[in-house]
């Protein structure tokens, strides 16, 4: 795992409460996480999603993990963890609009790594690409686990570094991204077994290189001018993100950086 200590919890919520949030939904949609649906309906099926499940989502960001969940997985009820204030209004906007009553919802406004579930209350615990941004991944799992029932199941995509990656390589990369750590897919696996999850499983998903690729072609192309303003029309700034952007996805080429899946059950 690698840590880098100077990214802090407001440097994060300042991304997502702002205009490099809004970037990243522009060039990535709704569903910020690679792979978009195709993924999120993969993960489902490694996890073992089924319909009626009730379902909390760890660090849910505006709560397009959940809207899939109850709209095309049949979820009959949602909760959302998440610490920023900015994105779980712009959720409970969103809920409105798919059409989801707010009997099938509930936003929590804290830290994952802390309780906010009843304990044993719900039947699966979701995440999509944002686990990265937690420090404590052990109490963010501790929750996890607590959180479910004895039947209960984790599923989880996250970015993942591999053996290959360099510690100067990881430092750049978690310093732009603002990833307090960083894990492997051995160190998921390990955390998840040692919190008491059964049969964990993983696997490494196909979608980032083409992902990375979609996103570079949306920047420097169709929303390149709503890139610009959002970027307050700064062209040292686009230029800036857009070295990083092709940083990520040389890494992504050279397999140093991957996303991954995760389930196990209780």
């Amino acid at each position: 795992m690698f840590t880098l200590k100077k990214v802090t919890p407001d440097a994060i919520q300042a991304v997502y409460s702002g205009a490099e949030g809004q970037l990243w939904e522009l060039i990535m949609g709704e569903q910020v996480h690679i792979g978009g649906m195709s993924s999120s309906i993969e993960l489902a099926t490694f996890g073992g999603v089924r319909g009626g499940m009730t379902v909390a989502d760890l660090c849910c960001c505006s709560g397009a993990g959940m809207r899939f969940l109850l709209k095309l997985c049949g979820a009959s009820h949602a909760t959302g963890v998440d610490f920023t204030k900015a994105q779980l209004t712009l959720g409970k906007q969103r809920m409105a609009q798919a059409g989801i009553p707010p009997s099938q919802y509930k936003f929590h406004l804290g830290d994952v790594a802390q309780p906010h579930l009843k304990e044993a209350s719900v039947d699966l615990v979701w995440g999509e690409d944002a686990w990265c941004y937690v420090l404590d991944k052990p109490k963010l799992v501790a929750q996890a686990r607590r959180a479910l029932k004895p039947d209960g199941r984790v599923a989880f995509s996250d970015w993942v570094a591999t053996d290959k990656l360099t510690s100067a390589e990881a430092k750049h990369f978690m310093t732009f991204m603002k990833f307090p750590t960083l894990m492997t897919v051995e160190d998921y696996a390990k955390l998840l077994a040692k919190t008491g999850f059964q049969k964990v499983k993983t696997r490494v998903s196909p979608y980032f290189v083409p992902s990375i690729r979609h996103y570079l072609a949306m920047y420097t192309g169709q929303q390149a001018y709503d890139a610009f303003r959002l970027l307050g029309f700064s062209e040292e700034a686009y230029t800036a993100v857009l070295d990083e952007m092709l940083f990520i996805e040389n890494l992504a080429k050279a397999k140093k950086i991957v996303q991954a899946y995760f389930a196990g059950s209780c």
